[in-house]
């Protein structure tokens, strides 16, 4: 039977729940005061002594473990007993934050009313035994029936008298301990528990030992109790005071202790323990780039690969292209790194929307390496099948050629050596000769494409600039372009893949005479520092020049500063690669409106070396 003026608290936001829940607790013997938030709730508690309180855990601008915190800090609610009732939250994670904010129980709808209605009837009968305690009714009734209702909860309940020594047990705590009833009375509360010195249990006693009977007020402390095989079992310990005897109301005579197998919940942290160590070895080790982009736009993590793809950690502000990405969630982005040069990538974003956190995980792969081989591939396929046809042109120009020389030839020696004819024969010969060299390094051009061979040898590098201006003779002469050599001492002969060389200093004749054109002073100035090691070649125009602002993505593949279809941005990429292949360097240096140098360095040993290292 309920003591006449109990109330219960009921907070639901939903009119419907609360007419649901005053209708099965209508059977009690109680008031119930119904409210539809948590403010209204703590102004209920100003006016009414509840017995208990059931609050509904989802709430908007104030939930149930808010509202719980608050009453447990109020003076007048401390000990107000707390029943959750949740529809959305009922995971172990929830469970155990509801037991944390002090919960009593924790109950998910849709709930049995007839369980409601018993638990509700112990916590009015507990509420029951306090307002008679206080009103100095039997101390021995009220210490049996508080025992009784203790006893017949699941969780494991003990009861210690003043010295910490157990004289009540339940069933669920012999079960706990693994234990018999005979070996848990009168067994000291530390030594029962195997505790740690500085555990709960020994607070407790030592709190019954010192006077500080505070101290025996424990709620949801998370410890190891042992069982008698040795193993250890997580539990959550509550303990309250037992009412003080009536001729010494200062002094209680004991202390009941309850504690909640919390084996799962621990098993289940630590699964996630090892689930984030195995994500965090996968992070860390992964070779592509990792990113979590938060919901402010904020980078929040990042793995050591998008950090060595950026040159800098990203974490904070994050790059405007990485931003771009994760909103289109897949593509390909040209991110910049931080020293300036820019590399394509491709990006895939997922959004998460969980426990972890809101925003979007992003993985990032740098395509700098996959381009530049797709991009030599196909600059292979160009030059052999340019070797092949250029090949199959100057073989069949090579033969007319030897033809017309053999007849030059015939002419002028038939002629006298006074005659016009012969001096004009001489001119005629001379011309025909120079195409017969120039189809001569067509064809050797188109040998060494076709073959693949181009293997390390010395090489004069004034006759390979030579032949590369002859090759371009016809395009210096009609353009009017000035050419000043500057070859100075030819020195000791630089050991490296000629053809491919050659090809380098081709590209960089042909992009210094596409820069001046429509320049008014045209001059390509080509110098040769043979005696020094490394050997440096100089290619310079006065053409436009290049801005400043481009200077660090000249080399980058198909990147271009000449016009739509006058160029495929190939052309630098690939001389660098040769370059750097070569062991060597390419450095650029431009005065927009001034002109351009190029400067090749190359070390003149590099054959020697090679062979050392192979």
């Amino acid at each position: 039977m309920n003591t006449p003026g109990q109330t219960i608290l009921i907070v639901d936001d939903r009119p419907d729940n609360l007419f649901v829940l005053e209708h099965v607790l209508a059977p009690l013997d109680a008031r119930v005061v119904a409210v539809g938030s948590g403010n209204d709730a703590l102004k209920a508690t100003l006016h009414h002594d509840f017995a208990l309180a059931i609050l509904d855990v989802q709430m908007p601008e104030m939930d149930g473990y808010e509202l719980a915190e608050l009453l447990r800090g109020a003076e007048g609610t401390r000990t107000l007993p707390l029943i959750f009732l949740s529809a959305v939250h009922f995971d172990e994670q929830h469970v155990f934050r509801g037991y944390e904010a002090g919960a009593v129980d924790f109950m998910t709808k849709p709930y049995r009313s007839e369980i409601l209605l018993a638990k509700v009837r112990v916590f009015l009968e507990l509420d029951r035994q306090r307002r008679e305690l206080r009103a100095a009714v039997a101390v021995e009734r009220s210490k049996r029936q508080l025992e009784r209702i203790l006893l017949a909860l699941s969780d494991a309940v003990l009861v210690i008298d003043a010295g910490a020594r157990v004289i009540r047990a339940n069933e669920a705590l012999l079960a706990l301990l693994g234990r018999a009833e005979a070996e848990v009375i009168g067994a000291h509360l530390g030594e029962l528990l195997g505790a740690a010195a500085d555990g709960p249990p020994a607070r407790i006693a030592a709190a019954f030992a010192s006077g500080r009977f505070e101290g025996l007020s424990v709620r949801n402390q998370e410890m190891l109790v042992q069982r008698s095989n040795g193993a250890q079992v997580p539990v959550l310990l509550s303990s309250a005071p037992l009412p003080p005897e009536a001729d010494e109301a200062d002094e209680p005579p004991g202390a009941v202790l309850l504690l909640k197998d919390i084996g799962a919940i621990a098993a289940a942290r630590q699964a996630l323990r090892r689930s984030e160590e195995r994500y965090r070895r996968l992070f860390d080790a992964s070779r592509d780039g990792i990113a979590f982009i938060e919901a402010d736009g904020r980078v929040g993590e990042a793995n050591a690969a998008l950090t060595g793809m950026l040159g800098s950690d990203p974490a904070g502000a994050c790059p405007a292209e990485l931003a771009r990405a994760a909103a289109a969630a897949d593509g390909e982005v040209l991110l910049q790194r931080a020293d300036g040069r820019r590399f394509p990538a491709a990006v895939s974003a997922w959004p998460v929307d969980a426990a972890g956190g809101v925003g979007t995980w992003m993985l990032v792969r740098d395509l700098s390496e996959e381009r530049r081989l797709a991009q030599d591939r196909i600059v292979t396929e160009k030059m052999s099948a340019l070797g092949q046809m250029v090949g199959g042109i100057a073989h069949e120009l090579n033969n007319p050629l030897m033809g017309i020389t053999g007849y030059v030839e015939y002419c002028r020696e038939r002629q006298p050596a006074d005659s016009r004819c012969r001096d004009i024969l001489d001119d005629a010969l001379r011309e025909t000769r120079r195409c017969k060299e120039l189809v001569d390094n067509l064809l050797l051009f188109a040998r060494v494409e076709r073959s693949g061979e181009d293997a390390f040898t010395p090489v004069d590098c004034a006759e390979l600039v030579a032949r590369v201006l002859r090759l371009m003779d016809y395009r210096i002469r009609h353009e009017k372009v000035a050419v000043v050599r500057n070859f100075g001492a030819a020195g000791e002969p630089l050991h490296t893949r000629p053809q491919a060389l050659q090809q380098v200093l081709l590209n960089l004749v042909v992009n210094a005479l596409d820069a001046m054109q429509g320049r008014q002073r045209r001059e390509l100035r080509i110098a040769l520092d043979c005696g020094a090691d490394p050997v440096r070649i100089t290619i310079e125009d006065t053409g436009n020049g290049i801005p400043a602002e481009q200077m660090t993505l000249i080399f980058d593949p198909f990147y271009t500063t000449k016009p739509v279809g006058k160029g495929t941005g190939l052309g630098l990429s690939v001389s660098k690669g040769i370059i750097e292949g070569l062991g060597g360097e390419i450095r650029c240096e431009s005065t927009p409106g001034v002109g351009t140098r190029f400067t090749l360095s190359l070390q003149r040993a590099a054959r020697a070396r090679h062979d050392d290292t192979a």
